[in-house]
Formats: C-alpha cells, sequence, structure tokens
C-alpha cells in the first residue's frame, strides 16, 4: 500500500526552514561540522562555514531589518543563534554593483551606538565584493566610503598642486582624515631659497649661484 505525506506537515516543515513575516525577513539553514553556506533572504550575503567551525549541527538563521544609519548600503542581518562562537571564522560575503571608482564598502558590527569595521573587511573593485571573517554571531551591515586617495585628490587641486608630493604629503599628513594641510608646494631646496634671496638684494644671478654653493647656502 502506497502512502502520502500530509500536506500540513510538510508546510510545518517549509517554515521551519525558511519564513517570512510581516517583519523582518528571515531564513535558516542546518549546518553540520562539515561546513556548509547560507545566504540571506535578499540573496545578497552568504556565510561560508568551513569544516569545523560548528562543533555540531546547527540552525543558522539571518534575520533582515531595515537599514537606519548614513552611508549603510544593506539591510541590518541579525545572525543566530545570537552570540554563537565558531572555532574557525566565518567567512561573510557580499555583493553590490554601482560602486564608485572613488567608492570601497566594509563590514561594520552593530551591536553598540556606533558602527564598527569589521577587522579584516576586504573589498575588491573588480567584482564590487566585500568580505570579512566573523568569529562571532552579531548584527551587521555594509557600509560605504569615499576612498581616502580620492580626498586627497580633490584637496590637492583645490590647493593648487596635483603632483605625486602634493598626494604623499597629503595621506601622510591625515589631510583626508578632516585636516586641511597646504600640500600644494613641497618644502624648497635651501640653495634655490637662497639664491631668490641674493638675486632679491640687488646681486647678479651668476655670483649668487657661485655664493649660495658654498658652505651654509647664504649670500
Amino acid at each position: 500500500m502506497r502512502s502520502f505525506p500530509i500536506p500540513g506537515l510538510l508546510l510545518a516543515f517549509a517554515l521551519a526552514c525558511s519564513t517570512t513575516t510581516n517583519g523582518p525577513a528571515q531564513v535558516g539553514t542546518e549546518i553540520t561540522d562539515a561546513g556548509g553556506v547560507v545566504e540571506s533572504p535578499d540573496g545578497l550575503l552568504r556565510l561560508a562555514f568551513p569544516a569545523g567551525a560548528v562543533g555540531e549541527s546547527t540552525f543558522i538563521t539571518v534575520d533582515e531589518e531595515a537599514p537606519t544609519l548614513a552611508d549603510q548600503v544593506s539591510m541590518t542581518y541579525d545572525f543566530g543563534p545570537d552570540g554563537a562562537r565558531f572555532d574557525v571564522p566565518v567567512t561573510l560575503t557580499f555583493q553590490m554593483d554601482g560602486i564608485g571608482e572613488d567608492e570601497e564598502l566594509f563590514v561594520a558590527n552593530l551591536d553598540g551606538a556606533d558602527p564598527v569595521e569589521v577587522e579584516g573587511s576586504a573589498y575588491d573593485p573588480a567584482t564590487g565584493t566585500v568580505t570579512a571573517p566573523l568569529e562571532h554571531f552579531s548584527r551587521y551591515g555594509i557600509f560605504r566610503r569615499v576612498l581616502e586617495i580620492v580626498v586627497c585628490t580633490l584637496d590637492c587641486i583645490d590647493a593648487g598642486g596635483t603632483s605625486d608630493w602634493c598626494l604623499a604629503c597629503c595621506e601622510s599628513d591625515g589631510m583626508s582624515a578632516g585636516g586641511r594641510i597646504d600640500c600644494s608646494m613641497p618644502p624648497r631646496d635651501p640653495v634655490d631659497e637662497c639664491i631668490d634671496r641674493c638675486v632679491e638684494a640687488g646681486m647678479a644671478l651668476e655670483t649668487c649661484r657661485m655664493r649660495c654653493a658654498g658652505p651654509g647656502g647664504r649670500p
């Protein structure tokens, strides 16, 4: 005699594995010690579990919440079981198109009042993909920021200098971090400054060159 599964049981099983409500969307996947992959409801984020990341079979969930912070380009992802820690880091990967050449993405922890960039977060502009190793579960989001070198380039243009020296000066002195430093002109050679002062004093150029080439570089 053939038997058929009861439709109600099939529905209950499906809801246990993936649910969507009027509130945050949620998906879930069973991960064993052999590893596996979990994807977010929107399909933009995936968690790759290497072998040994979990010590026993664990049901992993991903909840989505609408973004609320400036420069956040993704949903807020809340992973469960809440606070779970891993013996081997889990790799979070997020892919997004439309990122400008002067921008990059990074993964941030959203447990506190302000987003904190996850150590090891790395952006690949060729693929529009950002990855980060996760040692534990928490609430995470993806954020966009302008590359520092672009900020320096714009500031150097505003200052009247676009040379490699200006960019190096800008980056090393933290101009892109919010300060405005005069990186438009590199420091002049003391001999050149000496010659200028000498000529301004009314002496002949060749005489100034000979005098300033001597010890101390003074006319």
